[in-house]
């Protein structure tokens, strides 16, 4: 990308936050500007589930079963919260932007903000 290019990176950001910060920083340390848009699903965010649930990642072979994830919910949201706090942090520690979308809502909500957000770099 050229230096005064600008990188826009759009995902789930579940990765641990050392990975992404190293990243974050790799592309900021070769003068990229870049934005962030945290996309989550309303269940990653808010684990509504009751009961015995199985947990099976696409990534990975291992699967966790809670017993009764409704007694994990609270500690789950809090850290849930913290490493979205995590992501905006790494973003804006290098001068870069941080949005998120929920799937839940309307697509065009988080592309508009996104276009703001890199018109209002440009104007700089």
């Amino acid at each position: 990308m050229p230096r005064a290019g600008q990188l826009v990176l759009i995902g789930d950001f579940l990765a641990p936050l050392d990975t992404i910060n190293a990243t974050i920083a790799q592309f900021a340390g070769a003068g990229l500007k870049g934005h962030l848009l945290h996309i989550a699903d309303p269940a990653e965010e808010e684990l509504p589930f009751a009961g015995r649930v199985r947990f099976a990642g696409v990534e990975e072979k291992d699967e966790i079963v809670i017993s009764r994830v409704e007694t994990v919910r609270e500690d789950y949201a809090l850290r849930f919260k913290r490493h979205r706090e995590g992501l905006a942090d790494i973003a804006r520690a290098v001068g870069w932007t941080f949005g998120h979308h929920r799937t839940d809502r309307p697509p065009h909500l988080a592309l508009l903000a996104l276009h703001a957000a890199l018109a209002a770099d440009r104007r700089r």
